[in-house]
């Protein structure tokens, strides 16, 4: 509760922050107009809803995960696992297995995306859709920078540090049990997203990202794939815009055309997520010695 009222609390400062500063930055009327903020074909309604996303995800996610660690922590690095650097193998084997991952998050989330579901969540889905269309519509190289700024560091540090970092290791020390806390850090960090049809798939990415915290200690592990995975959609996005590289890329395992790339990502991410768990123990086995 503690952790939650945090979240909610910071997150309400930093999105009366981000309206302020938008207001002032961009010289928009958004306190007056709220409205504008729906009119992304205004020239600079799109820049300004890029800094409030930012704001707010600082706000929701970095600050209270630090204030958290804090209260309950004398050493709030450890406590986030901030204070381990990740071996460079398993660091390398983490980004291969990210983007080996793709087929297959593609092809869960196509299946998620085909099982019945009320409206409201097909509408919820629609307008996430609609933002990220606009937010990853990028005509120079400065978007893409931002984009991979705002879609992927920024949240690859955040929701780390809040769901991994902070609630897991809440979850873990109540329940007693490591597992457990994991999935049930996996299925918060899912469901607080609100993008229901694509559950699943996000729900055992933050299991593996768990896990990859648990066998290493290190939050950087999960970090790090956190952010190849969101910063590989972007770039993906940029070159498919510049006609560098084709558009079935982004949905490469959906589709009947796309399933024979599903078993082969299958066999790649478990042998990189064996790889990374084995070599996590031998080396906890050589300090111990």
């Amino acid at each position: 509760m503690v952790l939650l009222g945090l979240a909610l609390l910071s997150l309400g400062i930093f999105s009366v922050l981000s309206i302020v500063v938008v207001s002032v930055v961009f010289h928009l009327p958004v306190l007056s107009n709220p409205a504008i903020l729906t009119q992304t074909n205004q020239p600079d309604v799109v820049p300004a809803l890029k800094l409030m996303q930012v704001m707010q995800a600082f706000g929701m996610f970095i600050v209270p995960a630090l204030v958290f660690a804090r209260l309950d922590s004398a050493n709030p690095m450890s406590y986030l696992s901030l204070n381990k650097k990740p071996l460079l193998y398993s660091a390398f084997c983490v980004a291969l297995l990210m983007m080996g991952a793709q087929p297959l998050i593609n092809w869960m989330a196509e299946m998620n995306n085909k099982m019945p579901a009320p409206e409201w969540m097909h509408q919820a889905e629609q307008d996430a859709e609609r933002i990220t269309e606009i937010f990853l519509k990028m005509n120079s190289s400065s978007d893409l920078l931002v984009n991979i700024l705002m879609i992927g560091f920024i949240p690859a540090i955040g929701e780390e540090l809040l769901f991994r970092g902070a609630l897991q290791t809440l979850l873990q020390k109540l329940t007693k049990n490591p597992h457990l806390g994991i999935w049930l850090s996996a299925i918060l960090f899912s469901a607080l997203h609100m993008q229901f049809l694509g559950f699943f798939p996000r729900m055992f990415m933050g299991a593996a990202f768990g896990y990859m915290l648990w066998w290493s200690g290190s939050i950087w592990l999960p970090v790090i794939g956190h952010f190849v995975n969101n910063a590989g959609a972007v770039l993906i996005a940029y070159m498919v815009q510049g006609n560098n590289v084709s558009q079935e890329l982004e949905t490469v395992g959906a589709g009947p055309n796309g399933l024979i790339y599903v078993p082969v990502s299958l066999l790649m991410v478990s042998v990189l997520f064996m790889a990374i768990r084995k070599r996590e123990k031998e080396y906890m086995t050589q300090q111990i010695d």
